[in-house]
């Protein structure tokens, strides 16, 4: 099982392969959904490339963000640059680029990012028909789902540590229509993370609370299970992490892995190190069938650390500590009450004396604490272990060595040979001719002392086979083979490709007039009121025009027109309509539903209107005629859907199906007022959605002149009278500007 980590800089590549890391994955400049870390320049990803293959790791990039029309090229000649430094793999999510990419370069490896919620055997077969080597799963999937998809015979790649999306990944566009920072595209804010109020009927249940922050996944006790199951990378989490925490835990499961091999388990100062570097308190995940009411902490969005004493003692600006482990001068704190307070312990004293440690049932004091008073009885944790970081620096700064083995062969008359292996790499090298030794010959200490030096080479002979017939060789013989061994090995592993290119090829698609406007709908209500307009109504309880869940399980769609959320074959006689949530930005994303069978698409909500012009007039560009396509004109969006239910971790749930959400009206509420209705699906996955309807109707006409054939209404909570005003309205030409807009004047960063 190949170990994946995070690396957002080249310092923390480096401190990735250090902690034992198989492989890094990266992300550019551009195009990446780690916007905000450093990332790295093309110069930049070409020398850590050639670095880990010089070593025998591998790199993969991320280009796993969505992409509107006008950068499309950019990405493809990204891509382009990418496959000609030989890169082991690109992750990504728009599946236009996907399809684009491997139909004119079949062999660049295409692996399936985490975005594209990978969570039904039905994607899984559709994402490995496009051409995708490699799918990362959600994290929502379990082991089982993992045996499914390795039937398939793509590899497989499963989160193993750090944080955790609460969505589906790739169905969150909570910070996009929050604050206009796209989670597809990179910029996601983590709303997530934030204080919401949660409501049940209207009544306060629990006032400004992390209600849906995830703990951190660690499945450190379970990589058994994750090898047996035939998990092929394990991927560690931490791109905006520091140099010390991807050092610190790409070690902990390097040992663990090598662990499972020997059947050696322990795994407890692993443990320790990985609570006391990072932690929002862990989860096993749904990857080891986690409970959905075991997943969030709710009183902290922030690194949870050790718990190290508790405040016995407080009074003018000075308090006591009672501890119950040890504490280090420069460690940081923070007491962990109500308002929580942290510092880093400049000074500390135990019975008036300032000592550099503290150790367990000692009591401390700290000064220069205002209102000291406040802390009185509070836990104290330890957030940074001034220990334990001195410790991974002083790993850090050590050379990073690939061991080697050689064989010396010297015969007088006979040029010396060394030769070197690697993996499944040999390399021959030929010096100078042995003269035969007339008084002391080189003696096979020093060969093996001067071929044991690797200087800036990423490489040290371990073991060394030395044939040496009484033969002087110089000192500088002996330098100049070696380095030209270390030399042509080094070439010999990193390789390049030619760029070659096929042509892009796409079918042509023939389609049926559309009417004016649909409509989506939740309640029998709703769809009564919808028909007495003659309007095509998709629900989950119609049997002619079906609305799938936006997840689910099921593999079989056969009734005779399905909307659906994601990407699959078609296997029926019916129609295949993409929904809003299958993330299309570009054309290329139209080619690719189509092919597979798909006869409209209803483009992403995060299209403004001039990205709907752009997509649009490339399609019909290229196709001579124009793409059935739609767009939501009205309706409260989905900002999420989470497997992890606030509801019932605050209930405390043992029961899956506690019914709850099916008897009572729950709401979050964020810190500037805004609503968002809690709904569960058939499966209990939450839908968050954003109180706030879109309101496009007055420019249906507006849309249809660009080339958006349909105009889609979402309902979900209305009343039916709600219903038929909207309508009504509509009808006769009576709509006013609404209110919102969502991203129709905007596009999201």
């Amino acid at each position: 099982m190949e170990l994946l980590s995070p690396a957002g800089n080249l310092y923390s590549a480096y401190a990735a392969f250090k902690g034992g890391a198989d492989a890094i994955y990266i992300g550019g400049k551009r195009f990446s959904a780690r916007a905000s870390a450093e990332n790295f320049s093309d110069d930049e990803i070409k020398e850590i490339t050639f670095y880990a293959h010089s070593i025998g790791r591998k790199v993969y990039v991320t280009l796993n963000t969505l992409l509107f029309q006008d950068e499309f090229f950019d990405a493809v000649e990204f891509a382009k640059f990418l496959y000609t430094i030989n890169i082991d793999g690109i992750i990504i999510q728009d599946l236009g680029l996907a399809n684009y990419l491997h139909s004119i370069m079949p062999e660049l490896p295409l692996n399936a990012s985490t975005q594209l919620n990978c969570h039904n055997i039905k994607q899984a077969r559709a994402l490995v028909k496009i051409g995708f080597k490699r799918i990362v799963l959600a994290r929502e999937a379990n082991i089982e789902f993992v045996k499914q998809v390795k039937r398939l015979g793509v590899e497989v790649e499963v989160f193993g540590h750090g944080a955790l999306c609460v969505s589906y990944s790739g169905n969150c566009l909570m910070s996009s229509f929050i604050g206009n920072r796209s989670g597809n595209r990179g910029r996601c804010a983590q709303p997530c993370r934030m204080k919401y109020d949660l409501l049940e009927d209207s009544r306060i249940l629990t006032k400004s609370t992390f209600s849906i922050s995830t703990k951190d996944l660690m499945t450190l006790d379970n990589i058994n299970e994750l090898v047996d199951a035939g998990v092929d990378s394990l991927k560690l989490e931490g791109r905006l992490k520091s140099n010390e925490y991807i050092y610190l835990v790409s070690k902990a499961y390097r040992n663990a892995i090598n662990s499972y091999k020997t059947m050696n388990i322990s795994k407890e100062a692993d443990k320790k190190d990985l609570i006391s570097i990072f932690n929002r308190q862990f989860t096993k995940g749904f990857i080891l069938n986690e409970s959905p009411f075991k997943t969030l902490n709710s009183k902290t969005s922030s690194h949870q650390g050790e718990k190290i004493g508790t405040v016995v003692k407080a009074y003018k600006n000075r308090l006591a500590i009672k501890l119950d482990c040890k504490l280090n001068r420069l460690d940081g704190i923070r007491f962990n009450g109500a308002e929580q307070f942290g510092l880093t312990v400049e000074k500390m004293f135990l019975n008036k004396e300032p000592v550099e440690a503290a150790y367990k049932n000692q009591i401390i004091e700290l000064s220069g604490i205002e209102n000291s008073e406040k802390y009185l009885n509070q836990e104290v944790i330890k957030t940074k272990d001034f220990e334990l970081i001195q410790r991974i620096e002083n790993e850090l700064n050590k050379s990073l060595k690939e061991e080697v083995s050689g064989s010396f062969i010297s015969e007088p008359g006979k040029e010396i040979e060394l030769i070197l292996k690697y993996k499944n790499k040999k390399i021959i090298v030929f010096g100078g001719i042995a003269q035969k030794a007339n008084n002391s010959p080189t003696s096979n200490e020093r060969i093996k002392e001067q071929l044991s030096k690797s200087g800036d080479y990423p490489y040290k002979i371990t073991k060394l086979d030395i044939k040496n017939t009484n033969c002087f060789i110089p000192i500088s013989e002996l330098n100049e083979i070696r380095n030209r061994a270390f030399e042509e090995l080094r070439n010999e592993l990193i390789e390049t490709n030619e760029l070659r290119l096929n042509d892009y090829k796409t079918k042509d698609y023939s389609f049926d007039d559309q009417p004016d406007i649909k409509a989506m709908c939740e309640s029998i209500e709703q769809d009564n009121e919808i028909n007495k307009y003659g309007i095509e109504s998709y629900s989950s309880f119609d049997n002619d025009f079906n609305k799938e869940d936006r997840v689910t399980n099921k593999v079989k769609f056969n009734n005779q027109n399905e909307l659906v959320n994601f990407i699959i074959e078609k296997e029926n006689n019916g129609q295949l309509i993409a929904s809003q949530y299958c993330n299309i930005t570009n054309s290329y994303t139209l080619d690719c539903f189509y092919e597979f069978g798909f006869t409209e698409c209803i483009l992403s909500a995060e299209c403004d209107y001039n990205s709907l012009i752009l997509l649009i007039n490339d399609y019909k560009q290229r196709h001579n005629k124009a793409p059935n396509v739609g767009y939501v004109i009205y309706g409260k969006l989905d900002m999420m859907i989470m497997r992890s239910c606030p509801i019932g971790t605050f209930y405390n749930n043992t029961n899956i199906r506690c019914n709850r959400c099916k008897n009572h009206h729950y709401e979050l509420v964020d810190r500037i007022g805004e609503h968002y209705t809690l709904i569960s699906d058939n499966s209990c996955n939450i839908r968050v959605i954003l109180n706030k309807p879109i309101y496009l109707l007055d420019k249906m006409k507006e849309l249809k002149n660009i080339g958006v054939n349909v105009g889609y209404l979402l309902f979900t909570d209305e009343e039916k009278e709600k219903v038929s005003e909207l309508l009504t309205n509509y009808y006769s030409e009576n709509t006013n500007k609404g209110p919102y807009r969502g991203h129709y004047n905007k596009r999201p960063l």
